[in-house]
């Protein structure tokens, strides 16, 4: 009798991809807002190709796609897989084009003056670089049955990032502050900065956190990423763990066979060397070889010649 197949909650799983795509909606108010409001303080008509650039420039084509992956993997059944992969890599990418700054301006350190300097720096790079590394883990471990190490990855990553996305905030907020404190108000154009600022390292740090959740079990994987049902994953656990039941027989009768094998080889070599030995003396004492078979020859003629 089979046993009964324990259901993977989906709650979870589909308020985090909702949360990450009302963040990436946030950031999209927030970039849409700068832009327009940067274009008409310089009197700039905004286009398709500058509105490409400043995408590029601050993320968005990151949080595009990421939020193109939550619709993938909430939406799709069929082909879920091929989708989720090809936009997990795409993550990968465009966060590296993100994290290049990181990398392209640290001989910059030594210039800054104050450690609120370096704090921001630090906060507004890290993100993306540890959703970088994440992607990478969870890229390398697709096909792996575990996935433990990217889980355990991904958990480093989302600790590292929350750090510094909360660093960033504090940041923001200290600008904020002064500003008001210097202003009396505040100009739209930066509080919409401010937002897709923080939306930005708020996606980074939600999406390690979803690559630790959809890694914390084989089940979770394959229902959330792969589009599996429970069953079917079910079975394919079944499947897996038989074959890995035959591997590990085939491995021991191998085992085995080499044991008896080289055992056989001994007993050969040992009966080798014997045969050699008994040669080896008979070819020593030839003479005393011919003596006793000339005797039996005369004791046959005697007995012979009695009767």
């Amino acid at each position: 009798m089979e046993a009964k197949t324990n259901q993977t909650k989906k709650a979870p799983f589909i308020i985090l991809a909702i949360i990450i795509l009302v963040i990436c909606a946030a950031y999209f108010v927030g970039f849409g807002g700068y832009l327009n409001d940067a274009a008409a303080a310089s009197g700039l008509s905004l286009n398709f190709q500058m509105v490409l650039y400043y995408l590029y420039l601050y993320g968005g084509m990151m949080v595009a796609c990421i939020a193109v992956l939550m619709i993938v993997v909430m939406a799709l059944k069929n082909k879920r897989e091929f989708f989720a992969k090809l936009f997990a890599w795409g993550t990968l990418l465009l966060a590296m084009l993100g994290s290049a700054g990181f990398f392209g301006n640290l001989a910059q350190l030594s210039s800054f003056t104050s450690a609120d300097q370096g704090i921001a720096y630090f906060a507004t790079y890290v993100p993306y670089v540890a959703l970088v590394v994440a992607s990478v883990a969870l890229i390398v471990q697709w096909d792996d049955s575990t996935r433990k190490k990217v889980n355990k990855i991904s958990l480093v990553c989302t600790l590292v990032s929350i750090v510094m996305t909360i660093l960033l905030i504090s940041n923001v907020m200290a600008q904020m502050k002064s500003m008001l404190d210097m202003l009396g108000t505040m100009q739209t154009v930066y509080v919409y900065q401010y937002i897709f600022m923080i939306a930005t390292a708020l996606v980074c740090t939600l999406m390690c956190a979803f690559y630790f959740y959809v890694t914390l079990s084989r089940r979770k994987f394959d229902c959330h990423m792969i589009g599996m049902t429970d069953e079917e994953a079910e079975i394919v656990e079944r499947i897996e763990a038989r074959v890995d039941e035959i591997a590990d027989e085939v491995e021991e009768l191998a085992t085995e066979g080499e044991a008896i094998i080289e055992a056989e080889k001994q007993i050969d070599e040992k009966t080798n060397g014997q045969v050699q030995e008994a040669a080896g003396e008979a070819e020593k004492t030839p003479e005393a070889a011919e003596t006793v078979i000339v005797e039996t020859e005369v004791v046959i003629e005697e007995d012979t010649e009695g009767k």
